[in-house]
């Protein structure tokens, strides 16, 4: 299937504002699943100071009365140095939620969560199989399922001699949280994505990212 016509992005995430309309657009459209129905209930994140470079903006639409609230995408850095930067695989994450109103009175209507990939290695994700989604936190491996393929791009890269006659691919998917999947994602410690063959390991700020965002669901 040849890839959507949707957004050139290059090597690194950027035009945030094009990437956060597809995003509040795929979060109106979404509902909730329940990976995590079977954990015990977690204490609500209290709101302080968290440490990390990310840049979450909510946004209030007076046409639905609906405020939506989004970490904008998060380079997760590489950790393998066994290739070439060239040949490497990049990854972003995104998440975020919506509620009615201005003033959040319940929980969000949707709690989306994204993962954004970039390389030279082709399409990796077209496969449904290869967007099985399962996540390792603290050494407890939770399956969340199959996530949505919202976006893929094939695009040249730069006319620098380095990149000449060179094109990367971006894959974007997203699946639905539950606030206390998203809580017992942020708590923990040691958390790894393991999408298909990848494994994408969260750092602290990640963490601290998601935090923050969770905190800001207070009723």
């Amino acid at each position: 299937m040849p890839p959507a016509k949707l957004l050139s992005i290059g090597g690194t995430i950027h035009k945030l504002r094009q990437v956060q309309i597809i995003f509040f657009a795929s979060l109106a459209m979404a509902f909730f699943t329940s990976p995590f129905r079977q954990q015990g209930q977690l204490a609500g994140i209290a709101q302080r100071k968290f440490e990390h470079r990310g840049k979450i903006d909510s946004r209030y639409d007076a046409s639905t009365n609906k405020t939506t609230v989004v970490l904008n995408p998060y380079n997760v850095p590489i950790v393998d140095t066994a290739e070439v930067a060239a040949n490497r695989q990049y990854f972003s994450i995104m998440c975020g939620y919506v509620y009615q109103g201005q003033k959040m009175t319940n929980y969000p209507e949707t709690i989306e969560f994204h993962i954004i990939s970039d390389g030279t290695r082709g399409f990796k994700f077209n496969e449904s199989q290869n967007r099985l989604l399962y996540i390792d936190i603290d050494n407890e491996q939770i399956r969340l399922g199959t996530m949505t393929l919202v976006r893929s791009k094939h695009y040249a890269l730069g006319s620098s001699p380095v990149n000449a006659a060179r094109s990367s691919y971006l894959e974007e998917m997203s699946i639905i949280l539950t606030y206390q999947g998203l809580l017992k994602i942020a708590q923990g410690k040691k958390v790894s994505l393991l999408l298909g063959p990848e494994r994408i390991r969260l750092n602290k700020e990640h963490l601290e990212a998601l935090r923050d965002l969770a905190s800001r669901i207070k009723l």
